[in-house]
């Protein structure tokens, strides 16, 4: 699908048809070996390295930020640029490394889970640096995708209800002052509104996706026969590959590679109920959590239920940084299940 959807804009741009697909087996490859060494590193040892990754995490997105090493595109800075290229996306090595250091830092703080300021407090604590971080960037989307994956983890983790209630309803107003107080948000979230009051400016991501979703019907247009490619839709290849999916293989294709999701998100939890300790447990749920709040907002914004947010696909989307983070925590998961087999968490 990323070679379909990317082979006409690869050829005008580059010359080459295939120019994203082999980006992106490359990157594939480089993902298939982390995601085994990821498999076979016993995850154990993660819990005494989590907090110097996490460190070393808050520095790259640091170092992002800086003239020369942060690449902007359409005034974000959101990669690092290595020898005049975007060479890699910071917050996908932090996903990883948030949801190793928080389940670690959880299990130093569990007499702590009732209460506020030692407890839920510190998680959320680090949770607004990062979110500090990526604001900077600016990234709205990816710290909404990380604050409702820690508030989801938090619940699972055993904190307190009301303390978790009262974090959400207080960081309302600040988003929507977020949303307000910049224009190209505002226009986003009036476009999910109504995307038809502007169909040439502010609506117009959303009604294409929604023409590519509409065309293909039940049984799609057939591999390579998208018209919404051919420079209608924005973006064809990483955030709206969804609709190009709908496009050319019709509601039966968007709807295996959603059950293909919720299998995969089901085979997640069943790990982490299977575990045979609470660091396991919670890594798991954790790593599940954030691949499902990913993939829902991503098909959210494609099928209009949600404002765009610029969050890839996560296995589909094309992106080498999205592609090693999703295999690395792939095999997390694989390494939990393999210590787990026939056992019971503790």
């Amino acid at each position: 699908m990323v070679y379909s959807a990317s082979a006409i804009v690869a050829k005008q741009n580059n010359g080459d048809s295939l120019f994203y697909l082999k980006r992106e087996l490359l990157w594939l490859i480089i993902g298939m070996g982390l995601f085994i060494f990821m498999s076979v590193f016993d995850y154990h040892k993660l819990i005494k390295l989590s907090p110097m990754l996490f460190v070393f995490s808050l520095v790259l997105m640091v170092v992002v930020l800086l003239p020369g090493i942060g690449n902007e595109v359409s005034g974000a800075k959101r990669w690092l640029k290595i020898g005049g290229f975007r060479a890699f996306q910071p917050v996908e090595f932090m996903k990883v490394c948030l949801m190793l250091f928080l389940p670690a830092l959880i299990l130093k703080r569990r007499e702590y889970l009732g209460e506020f300021f030692r407890g839920f407090g510190v998680i959320l604590a680090v949770v607004l640096v990062v979110a500090a971080l990526l604001l900077l960037q600016p990234n709205l989307g990816y710290t909404v995708v990380i604050g409702s994956s820690v508030i989801l983890l938090s619940f699972i983790a055993g904190f307190r209800p009301s303390h978790i209630g009262g974090v959400i309803l207080a960081s309302l107003p600040p988003l929507v002052v977020l949303i307000f107080t910049e224009e190209y948000r505002m226009r986003r979230v009036m476009a999910f509104m109504n995307p038809w009051a502007d169909p040439s400016d502010k609506g117009y991501h959303l009604i294409q996706s929604f023409i590519a979703l509409g065309s293909g019907g039940l049984f799609g247009s057939g591999f390579g026969n998208s018209r919404q490619k051919l420079y209608y839709l924005p973006e064809p290849h990483t955030d709206f590959i969804f609709s190009i999916i709908g496009e050319e293989g019709g509601f039966i294709a968007t709807s295996l590679v959603i059950a293909a999701f919720i299998f995969i998100l089901a085979k997640g939890f069943k790990i982490a109920l299977s575990s045979r300790d609470e660091f396991g447990y919670l890594v798991a749920c954790g790593i599940t959590v954030m691949l499902g709040v990913q993939t829902i907002i991503n098909i959210g914004v494609v099928v209009g239920m949600l404002p765009p947010t610029g969050i890839p696909l996560p296995f589909i989307s094309y992106g080498g940084s999205s592609m090693l983070g999703t295999m690395a925590c792939m095999g997390i998961l694989m390494n939990i299940s393999s210590f787990s087999r026939g056992k019971i968490r503790k």
